[in-house]
């Protein structure tokens, strides 16, 4: 008899609140980082249905049908489905007897990622010297370890959510989960929340809103070379520093987004590397990888193979976050593989003659080094095509082909 009690002992709110959200990742991360997020065509189509928004719950809403346009037409109903005993589990939680109340912190900015994976002194890196002083040190949150704490504010933003779209359950578990742990950071007045990856987030604008009601400000800071995508549609912070101003326009021309948040920062001291002497065998070209599926992967392996015959070795360096390196593993000899918490960037960069790859942040640093670029376009060549069309890092830079470099 004990063996069941211990079962069901686990299925408290807190776990299968647990088990449902992993059961949300698996299910919407293919699409959301799929080909039609970064769509032109796709793009400009759904943002026609989409009139201004009026404030920023009908903002939020908008990102939320954004999202769903990437899904097909059972993906809502399952989601919402699966949203009521989440929105259940959350409440329970939150009226819990016993919580102690959460600590503010100390005053001064919060960087708040969503990676699992943070890198020492990488997003310190990246940070404006208007935004944090140089010789500031600022707390790194990890954003589903900060407490949830749905406080009034949160919960009269929740309800007016409830009141416009009563059955929209899983946009009100996005916005609520969001809101309730930007809530604990906001309850020091004149803080800085600075918010990596927050511009793909639902709650993104009510976030903002959130922030400033209680006298803080949101801040987003550009942290990797990206498109503007679907799930950025009405961006809305405080304050949002870009690397370019080719990545403004696409901001506000494409996405709908106010110019006014809009700062053009480049944060050159994480772009312009100091790189080592060379190795006396440097490898043709080292490919940077960002994120790319198991057939990108088989297909890239094709044509480096005929780089190698052609020009000489090659490197593939694993991305530093992603969570899905072990498919790399299984499409490349270990022998080609490179470890980024083994070999820095600056090395590597010194290490190959080219820095190669489609749309990852360290093609700009290698463009900034001084490294010349072969971009790809064999393994997604719609992606590479969009790239060009939104006119953006890095292929207004100059650079190779890969179809070109590895031929037929």
């Amino acid at each position: 008899m004990s063996k069941p009690l211990a079962v069901a002992t686990t299925l408290d709110p807190v776990s299968i609140q647990r088990v449902l959200r992993a059961v949300y990742a698996r299910a919407s991360l293919a699409r959301l980082h799929g080909p039609a997020v970064y769509d032109v065509a796709h793009i400009r189509t759904v943002m026609a249905t989409l009139p201004p928004p009026r404030d920023a719950v009908e903002a939020a809403h908008h990102r939320y049908r954004a999202r769903l346009s990437l899904f097909p037409w059972w993906y809502a109903l399952m989601a919402n489905a699966t949203a009521i005993p989440l929105l259940l589990a959350a409440w329970l939680r939150a009226r819990r007897p016993g919580r102690a109340p959460t600590r503010p912190g100390e005053p001064g900015p919060v960087i708040v990622v969503q990676t699992n994976k943070p890198l020492p002194g990488y997003w310190r890196s990246l940070m404006p010297a208007d935004l944090v002083p140089p010789d500031a040190d600022p707390p790194v949150l990890m954003h589903d370890a900060i407490p949830a704490t749905p406080g009034p504010a949160v919960r009269a933003l929740v309800a007016e959510c409830r009141r416009r779209y009563p059955l929209g359950f899983y946009f009100r578990y996005l916005v609520g989960t969001d809101l309730a742990r930007v809530s604990t950071l906001t309850s020091v007045p004149g803080r800085s929340v600075i918010a990596y990856d927050g511009e793909r987030n639902v709650a993104n604008p009510l976030a903002a809103k959130l922030c400033e009601d209680a006298g803080c400000a949101y801040v987003g800071v550009m942290h990797g070379n990206y498109r503007p995508n679907l799930t950025m549609a009405y961006l809305a912070f405080t304050r949002y520093y870009a690397w370019d101003q080719c990545f403004v326009d696409q901001f506000t021309g494409l996405l709908g987004c106010d110019p006014r948040q809009f700062v053009v920062a480049p944060p050159l001291g994480f772009l312009r590397l100091d790189l080592p002497a060379a190795p006396p065998d440097p490898a043709y070209l080292t490919y940077y990888l960002s994120g790319e599926s198991e057939a990108q992967l088989r297909c890239l392996r094709a044509a480096l193979d005929r780089v190698a015959a052609r020009h000489g070795p090659y490197r593939v360096r694993l991305h530093p976050t992603w969570a899905w390196n072990d498919v790399v593993r299984r499409c490349f000899d270990p022998a080609v593989i490179e470890d980024p918490g083994l070999v820095g960037l600056p090395e590597s960069l010194a290490g190959t003659r080219y820095a190669a790859g489609l749309n990852s942040s360290a093609l700009v640093q290698a463009h900034f080094s001084g490294r010349a670029l072969i971009l790809d376009d064999v393994s997604n060549p719609a992606e590479y095509a969009g790239l060009v069309e939104q006119a953006i890092f890095p292929v207004v830079f100059p650079h190779r082909r890969l179809s070109e470099v590895a031929g037929g």
